[in-house]
């Protein structure tokens, strides 16, 4: 748990330096980290969904971004 908001702190301060790919390389340890369903449960997951579309839409991928959002919408993820 406590890894996983490590994690999260470091891929954001990534993302508010707008250093997104190295954001990205952070989001995607923090999904390595747990295995899905595990990682789905936790706290950080609805803040990894939105930092992730986030990172999306500011790399110019909102295709990507609204895609994600829409199906933690409709699968109730967050």
């Amino acid at each position: 748990h406590y890894e996983l908001g490590f994690l999260y702190m470091i891929s954001h301060v990534f993302y508010r330096n707008r250093k997104f790919k190295e954001a990205a390389k952070w989001l995607d340890e923090m999904e390595k980290l747990l295995p899905a369903k595990t990682f789905r449960a936790s706290a950080y997951f609805p803040k990894y969904v939105s930092l992730r579309a986030a990172v999306a839409s500011y790399s110019g991928r909102n295709t990507e971004a609204i895609e994600l959002m829409k199906a933690a919408l409709q699968n109730r993820l967050v």
